[in-house]
């Protein structure tokens, strides 16, 4: 395992690894020559696609913000409970009945206060307030003079004076809203979801560099393909010259000819059918790494594949069970479920807080003298109160619970769900990755095979002991043995990617 947790981005093509017992079975095999780039293309490497594309693609970008902004909303969750200042002022005005004797009155307040509730559920205040109080007492409703309020018939005097008022008042919640279990719930789930967002930003990242490398060896394999037919269509033209020399020397019947001018058409409609493939995965390649559609250039793959170590199942099986990040997704739900069901319905539920305050007050015809006299507790009110409020219809509560508990319940499920088709993803990559490294040296064997032959039938054509339709069969075993070998490659190539991705280790962890 520890091989496998060491493999980098593109440890599948850079990593050393022994000749294959297939190579060294064929030592006179021939080597394939590389497939050369386009006038026009660009030569890149595994490390460069994978790079390019963990820079600019749109889809991790965004993944990454996502990370910032579950920290933040961390942050906030973490200021849930700030202090807050209150300043208020207001003025209050009565006015008495026309035909009664009372009092009018008039009072100025200014007020400040400073609150915070707590994760636990308890709220405090200390409050300070200062008023100014006015009345105009009335003296003989016969006289009917002027008053200083400017009321015709009424003869006032005033009567000024100031009050200061200082409070310190709790409130203490004993069942809905008490303890951080509830206080704290958004915070809990503030940091599940920053866990949970960078679990899915490693999975992306895996994700994003497992079909980049896959891209990456599906324009391989298409450039190998282009280098294939076009060596196929170069022998195949030359045998057409040749056998167009030898009808015109009576050496050849013309229908033979025909049959080489044949195999020259059939392989220019492989060959453009190849140039196109090409095309199509030098542009998916390109879409994967960001690249703008007005930037898009013709890539050609430059590194020649080398399968590295393939992972095991009890490689992949290890680390579904410690911490995959193709389960980190469903394991989030299930966190956040339960999460939610902890603290379902307590909306609904009866509520019991009890409350107090202290509060002194100071009345003088001088301001700083009120304040004194609120200050020597001269004028003290205690108060200790409880308020209990019983919701009659328990229907929303149990109904909040019993959906919180179904969605941990589904959760669960999907858990169980993506835990085994991730398992038997990981079973089938097993089978195709030991099936791919047999067909490979089946195929190489083949190809080996497919040479010789190509080689006897053209002998024995030369010598006149042979036909044109045994050297065109020869050619085309050969090519479809090559063609068969690439591919089998690539597939070994990308089941290692695949199996690295679902073990979490295809790209180094952080």
């Amino acid at each position: 395992m520890s091989n496998v947790r060491h493999l980098g981005v593109v440890a599948l093509v850079l990593a050393l690894a022994p000749e294959f017992a297939w190579a060294q079975a064929s030592p006179a095999m021939p080597v394939e020559a590389e497939a050369k780039p386009g006038p026009n293309a660009e030569p890149i490497d595994t490390r460069t696609a994978v790079r390019r594309a963990l820079a600019t693609s749109p889809s991790l970008i965004a993944t990454k913000l996502g990370v910032d902004q579950a920290h933040q909303d961390v942050l906030a969750q973490e200021g849930n409970y700030p202090y807050v200042f209150q300043a208020d002022a207001g003025h209050t005005r009565e006015y008495p009945a026309a035909d009664s004797r009372t009092t009018a009155t008039r009072s100025y307040t200014i007020g400040t206060a400073l609150r915070r509730t707590f994760p636990f559920g308890t709220a405090a205040e200390v409050r300070l307030e200062g008023e100014r109080f006015e009345s105009d007492r009335e003296q003989d409703a016969g006289n009917f003079r002027i008053s200083p309020t400017g009321l015709a018939g009424v003869d006032s005097v005033d009567s000024t004076g100031y009050g200061t008022t200082a409070r310190l008042s709790v409130t203490q919640p004993l069942l809905k809203g008490f303890g951080t279990r509830v206080g704290e719930s958004g915070l809990r789930t503030a940091r599940l979801n920053k866990a949970a967002s960078e679990k899915a930003k490693r999975r992306a990242v895996s994700a994003l560099a497992r079909d980049v490398l896959l891209a990456y060896w599906d324009l391989w394999l298409a450039d190998e393909s282009v280098r294939i037919d076009q060596a196929a269509l170069e022998l195949a033209k030359a045998q057409e010259q040749q056998a167009e020399g030898q009808r015109a020397h009576g050496a050849l019947a013309p229908a033979d000819v025909y049959g080489f001018s044949t195999r020259v058409a059939n392989v220019e409609d492989d060959l453009i059918v190849a140039l196109d493939t090409r095309e199509q995965r030098s542009l998916e390649l390109n879409q994967l790494m960001g690249v703008e559609p007005d930037a898009v250039r013709s890539l050609f793959a430059s590194e020649p594949p080398v399968p590295g170590v393939s992972p095991t199942l009890r490689d992949v099986d290890a680390a579904l069970r410690a911490d995959s990040i193709e389960l980190a997704a469903a394991e989030a739900q299930v966190k956040l479920a339960r999460e939610r069901a902890d603290t379902a319905g307590e909306s609904s539920r009866a509520s019991l807080d009890l409350e107090g305050y202290v509060q002194t007050h100071g009345e003088s015809q001088e301001p700083l003298a009120s304040a004194r006299r609120a200050g020597e507790f001269d004028w003290l009110t205690l108060h200790v109160g409880a308020v209990y409020q019983l919701p009659l219809d328990s229907t929303q509560r149990n109904a909040e619970k019993q959906s919180a508990l179904i969605a941990v319940r589904i959760a669960e499920q999907n858990l169980k769900a993506t835990r085994n088709s991730i398992a038997a993803d990981a079973q089938q990559a097993v089978r195709v990755a030991r099936a791919a490294e047999e067909r490979l040296m089946l195929s190489a064997r083949a190809v080996a095979i497919a040479e010789k032959s190509h080689e006897a039938a053209r002998a024995r054509y030369e010598l006149g002991g042979g036909i044109a339709l045994d050297v065109r069969t020869a050619e085309e075993n050969l090519q479809q043995a090559r063609l068969t070998l690439a591919r089998t490659r690539i597939l070994l190539i990308q089941n290692q990617i695949e199996m690295q991705h679902l073990a979490g280790t295809l790209v180094p962890n952080g």
